[in-house]
């Protein structure tokens, strides 16, 4: 197949007819950044088709830009309905995921060189030797090498959840060696309120752990796998530029 990849370039409406004997609508191209000169028209005599992969995000927002959706969110936006279909933006669940970090409170452990805590240049380069030649060492892994499926007490009490709702996974990066770099990464990456007291920001409640633990620690997640908190997604705006008004509605169901 020729394959076409077009960069800089944002689908910001898909192109909708109805058909010629059932009178449904059809998508027959796209749109490009909004202007009409740039549609892109899919080959109807070898059944060609639009395929819309935007995500969770995304592709709703596409939907909706294009008059497929909700009459009554379309209308509000002065948007023609292509095609009536409440379900768009709705239903919206997202695995939310909190990080921690682990640490080691043995310090001959924590001390021991490599190329995970505080590796030399020497050292580095060994390691990159080691994985060129044999294919093993530090570097042979993704740094994401454990992963945990597991059932939480809210799954264990359902007889109809019979598969795992929790997912923990090992994530083999360690943390800044200088000290306010890593208290600001904590900050960003984890929303720890390291400095004051932030109502907005988790407060690290493990004021006993040394600097030196965090440095040489590594990061654990744990993530929701099956969401029952369900949230939507609507337009703001007609304009494509403009983001759509999402509300995940995290933790609104007691289960998560």
């Amino acid at each position: 197949y020729n394959i076409d990849i077009l960069a800089n370039a944002q689908v910001t409406k898909i192109l909708c007819k109805p058909q010629q004997t059932t009178q449904a609508m059809m998508a027959y191209g796209v749109q490009l950044n909004g202007i009409q000169h740039q549609n892109v028209y899919i080959d109807e005599d070898r059944a060609g088709e639009v395929i819309v992969c935007g995500g969770a995000i995304g592709s709703p927002h596409l939907l909706l830009l294009s008059g497929i959706g909700e009459a009554e969110q379309l209308q509000q936006h002065n948007i023609a309905m292509q095609c009536e279909v409440p379900g768009v933006g709705r239903n919206l669940r997202d695995h939310i995921m909190q990080g921690f970090r682990v640490t080691f409170k043995d310090e001959n452990l924590r001390n021991q060189p490599g190329i995970v805590y505080d590796g030399t240049l020497f050292q580095n380069l060994s390691a990159m030797k080691q994985y060129v030649m044999t294919g093993k060492g530090p570097m042979a892994g993704t740094g994401l090498d454990a992963h945990i499926f597991t059932k939480s007490c809210v799954a264990a009490k359902h007889a109809t959840r019979k598969s795992n709702d929790l997912q923990l996974v090992q994530v083999l990066i360690g943390e800044e060696v200088q000290g306010d770099r890593a208290t600001q990464q904590t900050a960003t990456y984890f929303n720890y309120d390291n400095e004051k007291d932030d109502q907005t920001k988790w407060r690290k409640k493990n004021q006993w752990i040394t600097d030196d633990e965090m440095q040489k620690s590594v990061l654990a997640t744990v993530m929701l796998v099956r969401p029952q908190s369900v949230g939507a997604l609507t337009l703001q705006s007609a304009d494509p530029r403009k983001s759509p008004a999402i509300d995940p509605k995290y933790l609104s169901h007691p289960d998560d």
